[in-house]
């Protein structure tokens, strides 16, 4: 339960006492006391509408749990939920109302920047994953409903005579998110559940801001706050704080950002977005976004430099993470399941020496990569080498032709019908294929060797692999595993049939830590009127 309903979680951030807030919230003119008492309207439904379906989506999730006490977990956290469910309520309006008191008390004391509501802290007790979760609706929120952020602040402005900017606006997505996400957090719950809520509060009211602000903005249109500021030149705007640069470098962007939680909560976004990432590894990587905050922090060349001992790590680290995948231990030894967890450990240990170093230097860093570049250059070699020691590549005719129950040569054509046909031996027509489009068999020779795929087998778990050899002689396609032991070999026509029937995928390496900050810079550009 939570211990009072106004202050819990605001005490963690120093926010005023609750006689101080009142005091300054009735300093507001009659205009901003209909827009509080508007906005409380618009938000009783849609929270009452949250929390019916968290308790129906908590008790589908614990009744669908093996676990016994992990499902005693779960229910107990949707009891605590039902029992917390006014005071939470009452806590996000509080929320709201510490913002508007230390706006104005900020104004009072002729201070221009205010204690940001829920800014982050970075203790090392953080969830990592609460933070992803939190700041990716955020970010969402803030992208979708900006021009409408941006009339509201207008109006805010004219009413109070205060510069309305991200960092003090007490209707922002950041205000309404943590007037919600803290009380929650109060509240000791299990940390599957508090995901859970977390993700419908994403889906129940965050995507509901836009309609929210429409009609406060309508409100200060009957008001008659909005006319008035489209010719008067009192208003405050909405203030930027970006540097003012034609050309925008990324450490301007970077020194631009309220706080760089955001890019580099937008940046995890993208990299944990990835399909191609296997869950376990996300988990791991997710541990990595603290420390990144830290070295941003200390380091602002983050941003503006692309050979960054940094940015070069965590590239090197998301790359080599595209390519691993969970043991599968009905087809590995011992020794081979042994070498196939050898990334996920390394991987591992550097996350934790990162995580422990609460100053990631420069020189930590690039010690980090200097050892992690001599780990994958000498996992390759080994996989060279058991490539050759295992005859992958040169595969004998005879063990071809039993395993596939197929002729050695195969020469797979199209005919002048659009008809797909195999020719065996010495050029002996002996297989039509007419559920195979051309379409698909250009695909399956473009196929570029060094390539990963991840391969779908019936009754099978994905099988993620590497074509090491292209054997054009014998219509064979040789995979291997990251190990280099073959662990798939398929002619033409089959890969042909593989790739239109979606059991054949190429993994997509773009996604690496680079392409994903290039994203979050565009992102940022955009936001802030630079690009």
């Amino acid at each position: 339960m939570l211990e009072c309903s106004s202050s819990t979680f605001m005490d963690e951030h120093k926010d005023l006492q609750p006689d101080v807030v009142r005091e300054l919230l009735a300093r507001l003119p009659e205009t901003m006391h209909r827009l509080r008492e508007k906005n409380q309207q618009l938000w009783q439904p849609l929270l009452s509408d949250l929390f019916d379906q968290s308790d129906d989506a908590l008790f589908q999730l614990a009744d669908n749990t093996a676990d016994i006490q992990q499902k005693n977990r779960l229910f107990d956290s949707m009891r605590q939920l039902r029992l917390a469910r006014r005071e939470l309520c009452e806590a996000f309006t509080v929320g709201q109302d510490q913002a508007f008191a230390q706006l104005l008390q900020a104004s009072a004391n002729c201070v221009d920047e205010v204690p940001v509501l829920g800014a982050v802290d970075l203790a090392p007790g953080q969830e990592l994953e609460e933070l992803v979760v939190i700041d990716a609706m955020i970010t969402r929120s803030t992208a979708r409903c900006a021009e409408a952020i941006e009339q509201l602040g207008r109006g805010l402005a004219d009413q109070l005579s205060v510069r309305i900017h991200a960092g003090n606006n007490p209707y922002s997505p950041r205000v309404f998110c943590h007037s919600f996400t803290q009380p929650i957090k109060a509240l000791g719950i299990d940390v599957n559940a508090k995901l859970l809520i977390f993700k419908l509060c994403d889906r129940l009211l965050m995507t509901q801001l836009g309609e929210v602000y429409r009609q406060l903005n309508e409100l200060m249109l009957a008001q008659n706050i909005l006319p008035s500021l489209v010719s008067s030149s009192v208003a405050a705007p909405i203030v930027s704080r970006a540097a003012d640069d034609s050309v925008p470098s990324l450490h301007v962007i970077a020194a631009a950002s309220e706080d760089v939680a955001n890019p580099v909560g937008m940046l995890f976004e993208l990299i944990l977005s990835e399909r191609n990432l296997a869950a376990r590894m996300k988990l791991l990587l997710v541990r990595l976004q603290l420390s990144l905050l830290r070295v941003v922090q200390h380091d602002k060349n983050f941003f503006s430099s692309e050979s960054h001992p940094g940015r070069r790590l965590i590239h090197a680290i998301t790359t080599a993470a595209l390519t691993w995948q969970e043991p599968l231990s009905n087809s590995l030894n011992a020794q081979e399941a042994s070498r196939c967890s050898r990334l996920y450990e390394k991987i591992s240990t550097m996350v934790e020496q990162l995580h422990k170093n609460t100053k990631a230097n420069e020189q930590l860093l690039l010690t980090l990569l200097v050892d992690f570049t001599a780990f994958t250059e000498k996992e390759c070699q080994r996989s060279r080498v058991v490539e050759q020691s295992k005859n992958t590549v040169m595969v004998s005719p005879s063990s071809t032709a039993s395993s596939l129950n197929e002729p050695v040569t195969a020469v797979v054509a199209v005919t002048a019908d659009n008809r797909v046909t195999v020719e065996h031996g010495e050029g002996d027509l002996v297989k039509h294929s007419d559920d195979i489009e051309p379409t698909w068999l250009r695909q399956a020779s473009s196929l570029t060797q060094g390539g990963w795929f991840e391969m779908s087998m019936a009754a099978e778990p994905p099988l993620r692999c590497r074509l090491a050899a292209i054997l054009t002689s014998v219509d064979k396609y040789i995979f291997v595993n990251r190990l280099g032991v073959k662990v798939v070999e398929k002619n033409q026509l089959q890969l042909a049939r593989a790739l239109k029937n979606n059991e054949l995928r190429v993994i997509d390496d773009g996604m690496s830590f680079e392409r994903a900050l290039e994203g979050v810079v565009s992102d940022l550009r955009q936001s802030r009127g630079l690009a």
